[in-house]
């Protein structure tokens, strides 16, 4: 479960967790033969374009079409939370079952994890980070890295470009990892202060992405 690259096909996919990535990726290994995977489970785009700067072959991932996916924010908070909950082995599974959390308690403790997880001491180069989407498409500069954001809410849209983008003909992508422990629409799980939380953490995500609860 690592950043996907295809040097042969010109891209990388950048799997931001919760945002269907399994299911893409199982597609575009079937398609892109001898893709390989690099890094941590989710390897954000800043260190990808680290580690091929260390390498002197910046004008290498400048020349790679890279893609990734995101999800409304308050809906891709719910499925971090019911994915750490539900799975004993998740790092924050302990956490959030010995604090009973709710997503109240869930939305500052995920943003808490988030600061620790800026320490390269505490998550190194290539590593999983808990990230918004702002921390995971920008650069330090503030500079998007990855050419080509689609939406989960928008799937069937953006994945027409991306394959036309990287040569792939167009199937059927598989469904993998639905976490069935959640049954609700998102919305029910918030309250005022939570939703309120939300807005102020994802406030750029909202904004540039034309999200709303």
């Amino acid at each position: 479960l690592m950043a996907l690259i295809s040097e042969k096909y010109n891209f990388i996919f950048f799997h931001l967790y919760k945002c269907g990535g399994n299911s893409l990726r199982k597609l575009l290994q079937d398609y892109a033969k001898g893709s390989v995977e690099l890094q941590g489970g989710h390897s954000c785009p800043k260190d990808m374009m680290l580690h091929y700067h260390n390498k002197s072959k910046d004008i290498k991932f400048n020349e790679l079409f890279k893609f990734t996916f995101i999800r409304n924010p308050f809906d891709f908070m719910v499925s971090t939370y019911f994915y750490g909950k539900s799975y004993n082995n998740h790092f924050m599974h302990n956490d959030i079952i010995h604090n009973n959390m709710d997503m109240e308690k869930f939305i500052p403790y995920y943003f808490k994890v988030r600061e620790q997880h800026k320490d390269i001491n505490i998550r190194p180069l290539g590593s999983n980070k808990v990230v918004t989407f702002k921390d995971w498409l920008l650069d330090n500069e503030g500079n998007q890295i990855v050419d080509y954001v689609g939406k989960i809410e928008s799937y069937d849209d953006d994945m027409k470009i991306i394959s036309e983008k990287i040569g792939i003909k167009e199937h059927q992508v598989p469904v993998i990892n639905v976490n069935p422990n959640r049954n609700k629409n998102y919305r029910e799980y918030y309250n005022d202060a939570s939703k309120k939380m939300i807005e102020n953490h994802f406030e750029w995500e909202l904004d540039t992405y034309k999200y709303t609860f």
